[in-house]
């Protein structure tokens, strides 16, 4: 469905924006690729609403704003236009490195491992996609257009979830843990291949059912993650994932490339004929008049003042998404319960509090009629509803999105579920971990082919967030040119394939390469305990630069490092003389030496490097918390900055704590009705 149709985006050709120009596209957008330099650029820019641009310099930056003021400009740069690190010198290992990725990623012993693709690049079009569709509706707000600065650093960082919930509440610093990306999750050896399971994860009912499985009750002294071992060790991966999954274990086989490529959901959704964005979209088909453009502004506004949401999403994927657009203006709505608002849904746990700034929570009993009745009440006056429940809860309830169409003819439903709403895993379970299995991330993630080791923290969320922020801020687009609303079926497993969309396809015809067309590329210990810096060296002359700074006049006149090719076939031999020579150093201070020289190479931050790096503080990623009070001062913003868009923030709800505003003032319920419905357990 062509949501963004009348759209027209530029893209100068470069790797760090194809993937935004393929989403634009595959939204509906006109999109017209176009190398920078081009004779017809300047009158492409005149007529274009988006450029998307990976190619600028800082005093370049206003030029395509004065050719057509309407424009909105989104620039991607390693590390922003602005800042001390500026002009450092960047690449997807380094953009990782510095953004703290790697430092959480591999096993405790061994070097840290980069994500597998360019994840650093990918998701930083994610969140030039979001910033765009932001920007595009700001212009609408506004009547001009506006230049948007986003750092792949920033991007990387952003995405860091338990990582940045563990320091900025908890002041912990997360390490890699291996096979483990979280401490519910483990790889395991299957009888045929390597399996991902949980065995933290409803514990009693995983050890009931493997002394059934087992035939003895298990004791207390005996290791129940050996005997659990011992157990999917003799089985096959197909029948613990259909198995687990019965019993509600979100367990996964750790696919490798080609089984991704063959695996019966994403063939039954036709993943693969459609594979730019991982969306099936319907139209409401009940219109109501298109809406005109919005009023000017005021200079407090924000871009997503008065759209209602309707939040019924848990954990992280959903939270985050309705979290970007509260912080950015929604007014969201967290529809709670108290039998659900448990673990990470604790009210009072760090990692809520993280994921759930700037929201309202109100509490519903939502097996009970009324409450039923109710929220249909509040879809009346929403714009928006997201849920991530399986897709038979809604159905369940009687709340089927053709069904609210009758309470708001132009109502924009997300569902996120983890698998789509159609297909044969439809009801299948899965966190982060689980996705990243299934996609191939976790199998091309490791340090050889023999075993996988995954990211170290669940990436595969933030990236299924973003997915859905760009599902609705497309519909609210088209929803304003239209007056039709769309239900929007999107899969976590479809979001994540496509950020790997082409090692899959490489890897599953034998075609996988070094990724990146340098050598030396890798990541070299430091002085000091798990210290490490990342080099990239693309050209002939970074290479001699550092020889020179290394002092080693022996390595530019060897013939086995002759050039790139030479040093990619002795690559051992290289990386260990390499790491004799950066042993000797502190990792930040060589680092600064190295991009002085203009030779590529970046600090592999952990996340309190990351809090105190300058470049990071000067462009405000860290912002200040008022209401965190001393425990919690600061939190963390976005990698892209919008002109005129200040963050404000306010603390996650306690459970219920809007009850009698929202109650009171949306539906007009007096305080004995509301009452009555406490006492009712309607409204708990």
């Amino acid at each position: 469905m062509n949501l963004l149709q009348g759209i027209k985006v530029i893209e100068l050709r470069d790797e760090k924006t194809s993937l935004a120009s393929a989403i634009f596209e595959g939204l509906g957008a006109e999109v017209t690729r176009i190398n920078k330099g081009d004779p017809f650029l300047r009158r492409l820019l005149s007529v274009a609403d988006l450029l998307l641009d990976a190619t600028l310099e800082e005093k370049g930056k206003d030029e395509p704003c004065r050719i057509n003021p309407y424009l909105t400009h989104v620039s991607i740069t390693g590390f922003g236009l602005k800042g001390p690190k500026k002009s450092y010198l960047t690449c997807d290992l380094i953009a990782q490195a510095e953004g703290g990725a790697l430092y959480v990623t591999g096993l405790p012993h061994k070097p840290p491992l980069k994500l597998a693709g360019k994840q650093a690049y990918r998701i930083a079009q994610l969140y030039a996609v979001v910033a765009a569709l932001l920007g595009l509706r700001k212009r609408r707000l506004e009547g001009k257009g506006c230049f948007i600065d986003l750092s792949l650093q920033e991007a990387v960082c952003a995405t860091l979830e338990r990582v940045l919930v563990n320091f900025l509440r908890e002041g912990k610093i997360t390490k890699r843990t291996g096979h483990s990306s979280d401490e519910n999750f483990t790889i395991m050896h299957a009888s045929d291949g390597f399996f991902l399971v949980s065995q933290k994860w409803q514990q009693e009912v995983l050890q009931e059912w493997l002394q059934q499985e087992m035939g003895y009750k298990l004791q207390q002294k005996e290791n129940f993650s050996e005997i659990l071992g011992k157990w999917i060790g003799k089985t096959k991966r197909e029948e613990l994932f259909y198995r687990g999954q019965t019993m509600g274990f979100p367990w996964a086989p750790v696919a490798t490339p080609y089984e991704v490529l063959s695996n019966p959901q994403l063939i039954a959704r036709g993943f693969f004929s459609h594979s730019s964005v991982p969306y099936h979209i319907r139209s409401s088909q009940k219109s109501v008049p298109a809406r005109p453009g919005k009023k000017k502004a005021t200079v407090s506004q924000k871009i997503l003042s008065g759209i209602r949401v309707l939040d019924f999403t848990r954990v992280m994927a959903g939270p985050y998404a309705t979290r970007l657009l509260a912080d950015f203006g929604a007014e969201v709505i967290k529809i709670q319960n108290k039998k659900t608002a448990t673990g990470a849904e604790d009210n009072r746990s760090s990692y809520f509090q993280f994921w759930n700034r700037n929201k309202k929570s109100i509490t519903l009993n939502m097996a009970r009629k009324e409450a039923k009745e109710l929220f249909l009440q509040f879809v009346a006056k929403s714009d928006i509803v997201v849920e991530n429940f399986t897709p038979r809860v809604m159905k369940n309830w009687g709340l089927s999105y053709e069904y609210l169409t009758n309470f708001r003819p132009d109502l924009i439903m997300l569902s996120m579920t983890a698998m789509g709403q159609e297909g044969p895993f439809s009801n299948f379970t899965a966190y982060g971990p689980t996705l990243h299995a299934l996609s191939g991330l976790t199998y091309l993630t490791s340090y050889d082919d023999k075993v996988p080791v995954g990211p170290g923290y669940a990436y595969g969320d933030v990236v299924f967030g973003l997915w859905g922020v760009i599902a609705i801020l497309g519909a609210l687009e088209y929803r304003e040119k239209t007056g039709y609303g769309l239900f929007i079926d999107l899969s976590g497993l479809e979001s994540l394939c496509l950020m790997l969309l082409p090692e899959l396809k490489a890897a599953s015809s034998g075609e996988l390469k070094n990724e990146e067309d340098a050598a030396p590329y890798g990541c070299y210990p430091c002085k000091g305990e798990d210290r490490f810096c990342v080099l990239a060296i693309f050209a002939e002359d970074q290479w001699l630069r550092l020889c020179d700074l290394a002092e080693q006049e022996s390595w530019k006149r060897d013939r086995r490092f002759a050039d790139k090719q030479k040093r990619r076939e002795n690559g051992a031999l290289l990386d260990e003389l390499l790491s004799q020579w950066t042993r000797k150093h502190e990792a930040e201070s060589l680092v600064k030496e190295l991009q002085g020289a203009h030779i590529p190479a970046g600090f592999v931050q952990n996340v309190r490097d990351l809090f105190y790096d300058h470049h990071l503080r000067e462009r405000g990623f860290f912002a200040p918390f008022p209401e965190g009070g001393k425990e919690n001062p600061f939190v963390d913003t976005y990698p892209f900055r919008i002109p005129g868009e200040e963050m404000c923030f306010r603390r996650a709800p306690a459970l219920g704590e809007h009850n009698y505003e929202v109650f009171r003032n949306l539906l007009g319920l007096s305080a004995e009705e509301i009452k009555t419905l406490q006492e009712a357990g309607v409204i708990e």
